[in-house]
């Protein structure tokens, strides 16, 4: 007696095949998977992707994929916040120094000026 296991179903034409079947007896589909390193589509029984050429029967999982391209350190926000609260009482110095400023704008440098050097000096007392 020849018992056949067919525990498996056809995504394509939902007929039952044998398990370890690589193609399809119905359709002719060929299985594949997702290979887990580049996400390409490959054979189900490939042991080497044919796109990233990683192996497949490594038992450990991989590695997530990380993105290749990494921000430049000044392009990070805190190093812009910093280089705004320092560079402001340089700024409000120099405008306050100038004569031809109107009053409002000496106001308004005077105000940040304050706020600033309290800022920096909360740093230093804590």
């Amino acid at each position: 007696m020849d018992i056949q296991q067919e525990d498996k179903t056809c995504p394509q034409c939902a007929e039952a095949i044998k398990s370890d079947a690589k193609v399809c007896k119905h359709c002719n589909y060929e299985f594949t998977k997702k290979c887990p390193y580049c996400a390409e589509t490959i054979k189900s029984e490939a042991t080497i992707c044919r796109f990233c050429h990683k192996n497949l029967n490594i038992t450990q999982s991989p590695s997530p994929i990380q993105p290749t391209t990494k921000k430049p350190w000044y392009r990070s926000y805190i190093w812009l916040i910093l280089f705004f609260l320092f560079l402001t009482p340089v700024w409000a110095i120099i405008i306050l120094k100038d004569e031809e400023q109107s009053t409002g704008v000496k106001v308004l440098a005077g105000v940040i000026l304050v706020f600033n050097v309290l800022w920096i000096l909360s740093l230093f007392s804590s």
